[in-house]
């Protein structure tokens, strides 16, 4: 509980809303509790993974390159700590994306 109240700004209920952080940097911390590898209808693979903390839970998913860059290290009950910004999709305007910068 110490590593996340001194060396996060934030936790998993926070990123309900990502249109309030646009533009900024959020670290948030806890637990991997589940880890799925994908492969997508091109043959690219894919990861899902939930993160739990003491605000509660959250799903993310990565494709392609950026999954093959953390896959490493996703594993099913190590505690980490994210760094990721938040922009708005491009493709898809109101939508926002989390983009992790490293783990």
């Amino acid at each position: 509980k110490y590593e996340i109240e001194h060396f996060t700004n934030s936790n998993t209920s926070d990123l309900k809303d990502l249109a309030n952080m646009t533009k900024s940097t959020v670290e948030f911390g806890g637990i991997i509790s589940m880890v799925e590898e994908r492969i997508d209808k091109k043959g690219n693979p894919f990861g899902r993974f939930t993160i739990e903390d003491y605000a509660g839970n959250h799903d993310f998913m990565l494709f392609r390159d950026d999954y093959i860059k953390h896959r490493n290290t996703l594993i099913k009950g190590a505690f980490v700590i994210i760094s990721a910004g938040v922009s708005e999709n491009p493709w898809r305007p109101g939508f926002y994306d989390l983009r992790i910068q490293k783990n």
